[in-house]
């Protein structure tokens, strides 16, 4: 039992300063914003199941590992009566 105290308050440590310091995910904006951008590339998702907001913060974590700071989302929706959602966006600095 004297183990779990100390190593509990450990764990949540690390697990909450992962959270903490983690890189904000890049912003997005809007079409007008995109125009006075350079573009670094596109992202896509298909298949993500939950809400269109899933959708956008998988799109978001793509453009993150592109390196982008800003996305600007071209197309979302789900295609048929699918409840799994697809996107593209473009990727900015």
């Amino acid at each position: 039992m004297k183990r779990l105290t100390i190593a509990l308050p450990i764990i949540f440590s690390a697990l909450f300063s992962s959270a903490v310091f983690a890189a904000p995910l890049p912003k997005l904006i809007d079409s007008s914003s995109a125009n006075s951008q350079v573009s670094i590339g596109s992202v896509s998702v298909s298949g993500v199941r939950g809400s269109s907001d899933d959708a956008v913060h998988k799109l978001q974590q793509k453009a993150e590992q592109l390196g982008g700071s800003q996305l600007h989302i071209v197309a979302l929706n789900t295609p048929g009566d699918s409840s799994l959602w697809m996107g593209n966006a473009e990727v900015y600095r």
